[in-house]
């Protein structure tokens, strides 16, 4: 039995309507097209992204909503898939109702009626606009960090908060691969780990590496620096640096610095210093060459005479009665004269410096030793005001003593150009408190221009007619790497004082 046909027409109605519905109620967007690619249906979603009526997108109207730039291989696609009735999917770009165009992803699906025959497309459009900008703002991120990142100084990782290695930089792989017998350390070891090894080799750079490292790490340190040696095929300097990563879930940024170079170039500037440095002092003594042949002289004619006497005495008495006074005599002066070859041949030696506790009270009496008889020559008087209480400094006393002697010779220097008639030096230790002690050394010269005063230690600045311009250049050295301070003033009375500040021994020595 048939069904009568105005209720075949109801059923097919009905049916079309909860299609409709359907379709309406799905959160997407979809349009259906003819066999010809024309619009002939299209549900509220894709009617309210557009803000078109369906008048105006029926037909192939459709079609201008879609971006000038992706119309054309859009079209394409679409009409290829038409002819042989298959499936498509592309992405393009859609206009919206304000305007602006989002991406959307579009899959269309081939319908055909129960007979076999292709009645259109059921097209359905996905907005991708967020997942698009959430794409390229990863792929903007990628590239910018592959752009700071990658080619970065230095050999570069990042760790998470336990330490662990999540990403490294070019530099990093080509050091590890160039010191391949090393325990391999890249993505996914952990840092701090690696450093608790190498600690079971009693390296102690390994071991202030795991504590900085954990200290950036836990916060309790904005950052991070050390200086280590490399050994392998050939000796190499590196400098750490360890940075927090801004970040809710913490870690840090490590950069190994190659500073060999540098290191190098400060081992080469230290010898360079020291052999300036051995220079000056034999210049310095050089100019107290005549002094020192008179000084020598005295106990070594005095040695000659109670010798003579002796064996005359001997000759006479024909024995030892009254010779031990001679004798003695003999040997104070032999004494005397080894003293001052031995303090000068310690002074024209050159070597490494050899840091100590030193008395600075003693320091000064042997430098005004060995300038006594150039004092006496010069006719000024000299005067040691030294506080018995001063403590011990930690330094070199070469060194030290050529600072001394340097400043106690400019001072005669001084005097002599001004012709002076009263020449007075005074040197005079003090404690400033209780980590640091004062030497003044005082002249009463004419003092210096204060033009000049201000340059006194800047390389080869001199105001000597022959100087070189670098004997305050050098004390300053020496005083700075005896973590102290140098400086000078006019006295108010005329003449000039240079006050040196060294730390007492054992007040933050490193």
């Amino acid at each position: 039995m048939s069904m009568p046909m105005n209720s075949m027409d109801e059923s097919i109605s009905e049916t079309e309507g909860r299609f409709r519905h359907l379709i309406d109620s799905v959160p997407l967007l979809i349009f259906v097209s003819d066999a010809a690619g024309n619009g002939v249906y299209f549900n509220r979603e894709w009617l309210a992204f557009t803000g078109h009526s369906f008048e105006n997108l029926s037909g192939h109207r459709w079609i201008d909503d879609l971006h000038p730039d992706d119309r054309v291989e859009c079209m394409e696609q679409f009409n290829a898939a038409l002819g042989v009735q298959e499936s498509f999917s592309f992405e393009c770009r859609l206009r919206r109702y304000d305007g602006d165009y989002h991406h959307v992803l579009n899959i269309g699906v081939p319908d055909f009626a129960g007979d076999g025959r292709f009645l259109g497309y059921i097209d359905t459009a996905v907005d991708v606009n967020n997942q698009k900008a959430a794409e390229e703002a990863l792929r903007y991120s990628e590239m910018r960090c592959d752009a700071l990142f990658g080619p970065s100084v230095g050999n570069v990782a990042l760790v998470d908060c336990s330490g662990r290695i999540i990403a490294v930089n070019d530099g990093w792989l080509r050091f590890t691969r160039r010191h391949g017998h090393q325990p391999k350390i890249g993505t996914g070891a952990n840092y701090l780990e690696v450093c608790r090894r190498v600690m079971m080799s009693a390296d102690h750079d390994a071991r202030a590496a795991r504590e900085g490292i954990a200290a950036v790490l836990d916060g309790s340190r904005s950052e991070f620096h050390l200086e280590y040696r490399c050994v392998g095929n050939a000796e190499e300097w590196f400098e750490m640096i360890v940075h927090p990563l801004r970040r809710w879930e913490g870690g840090a940024i490590i950069t190994h610095l190659n500073i060999t170079s540098r290191r190098q170039a400060e081992m080469q500037t230290q010898i360079l210093s020291q052999e300036l440095a051995h220079a000056n002092r034999v210049a310095a003594l050089g100019e107290l060459t005549a002094s020192f042949a008179h000084e020598l002289n005295q106990p070594l004619t005095a040695i000659l005479t109670n010798a003579q006497a002796a064996k005359r005495l001997v000759d006479k008495t024909r024995g030892p009665k009254g010779i031990e006074p001679i004798l003695s005599d003999i040997i104070s002066d032999d004494l005397r004269a080894g003293k001052i070859i031995q303090s000068l041949r310690a002074m024209l030696k050159k070597g490494p410096a050899r840091f100590r506790p030193i008395k600075v009270n003693k320091l000064i009496e042997d430098v005004m030793t060995l300038v006594h008889e150039d004092a006496v020559l010069r006719r000024v008087e000299s005067s040691l005001l030294l506080d018995p209480s001063a403590p011990t400094v930690w330094g070199d006393r070469i060194q030290l003593q050529q600072v001394i002697l340097n400043l106690v010779m400019n001072a005669f220097e001084a005097m002599d150009a001004a012709d002076v008639t009263i020449r007075r030096l005074t040197i005079k230790t003090q404690i400033a408190d209780k980590r640091s002690i004062v030497v003044l050394v005082r002249d009463s010269g004419p003092g210096v221009s204060p033009e000049r005063l201000g340059r006194l230690f800047e390389p080869f600045f001199t105001t000597k007619a022959g100087g070189l311009g670098m004997g305050l250049v050098i004390c300053r050295s020496i005083v700075q790497a005896h973590r102290g301070e140098i400086t000078a003033i006019n006295n108010a009375g005329g003449g000039a004082s240079f006050r040196v500040v060294l730390p007492v021994y054992g007040k933050g020595r490193v």
